[in-house]
């Protein structure tokens, strides 16, 4: 082989060599990118903030058969929240109807009036609560006609009243019994599924509203057993095995009762 061959191969040999070098240099940065590509990507992923816990809403006002106003309120509690539309159909129908000062069922749901002078008429269904804050309330039923009083004809002279013989005295009044002025706020879910009947019970002391009543009573039965005890809102809830109730919270005097529906 000559010369000029060798150098010729030792050209093509050298020109390969640097072709396999740029190669070389060129791979690293893409995969460097590529890296960091990913490594931005992933910094930007976060977790979904969790949800906002439901509050009271007002869903409107209706007005009775006076045109008095009342703001209709969807209260929150344990057992969820009436959505507004349901809330002020219930609310619309309840009012409309001449109930008086009784409780009456209304579309499925519980309505009756009770000692809470903020809200002083509530519905309830399955645990969830609607509220009527303001005046509007349903028809009471008329007085009873008046009765004509009885009177004697000109001529007849009224007969002289004969001494009356001693009568023995009345006897006392009854005592208060407890339970007398017990009031039926409706149901709510326990822990279960099932439903409980909520009862705010007449004590000496008074009675506690419905709206409180299950408010607690829904808390209660929906987050633990129904042996167990608990405080919820400073009532002391815990079993109960007198009369017909099995749970009773207590709180300042006050009762709420909770019994099987």
């Amino acid at each position: 082989m000559n010369t000029n061959s060798r150098v010729l191969i030792s050209i093509g040999a050298l020109l390969l060599l640097l072709a396999a070098g740029c190669g070389s240099k060129q791979e690293g940065p893409r995969e460097s990118h590529s890296a960091s590509s990913t490594h931005a990507v992933s910094s930007h992923i976060a977790e979904p903030p969790p949800p906002m816990p439901i509050g009271d809403v007002d869903c409107g006002v209706v007005h009775d058969h006076q045109g008095v106003v009342a703001h209709v309120i969807a209260f929150a509690n344990g057992s969820g929240r009436a959505g507004c539309t349901d809330a002020i159909t219930v609310a619309h129908d309840y009012i409309g109807g001449a109930t008086g000062q009784s409780a009456t069922t209304v579309d499925g749901w519980h309505c009756q009036p009770q000692p809470d002078a903020t809200v002083p008429h509530v519905c309830s269904a399955s645990g969830l609560v609607i509220g009527l804050r303001g005046q509007a309330a349903p028809a009471s039923p008329p007085p009873p006609a008046p009765v004509p009083v009885h009177t004697l004809h000109p001529d007849v002279q009224p007969k002289v009243a004969e001494p009356e013989h001693s009568q023995p005295a009345p006897p006392p009044p009854a005592a208060h019994v407890a339970g007398e002025d017990t009031t039926n706020c409706g149901p709510v879910k326990d822990a279960g599924g099932n439903l409980r009947v909520v009862e705010a019970m007449g004590t000496p002391v008074g009675r506690v509203g419905c709206t409180e009543a299950i408010d607690v009573a829904a808390e209660y039965a929906a987050t633990i057993g129904t042996s167990d005890i608990m405080t919820v809102s400073g009532w002391l809830c815990r079993p109960h095995s007198e009369g017909k109730m099995s749970q009773i919270c207590e709180k300042d005097g006050l009762k709420i009762g909770l019994r099987n529906a």
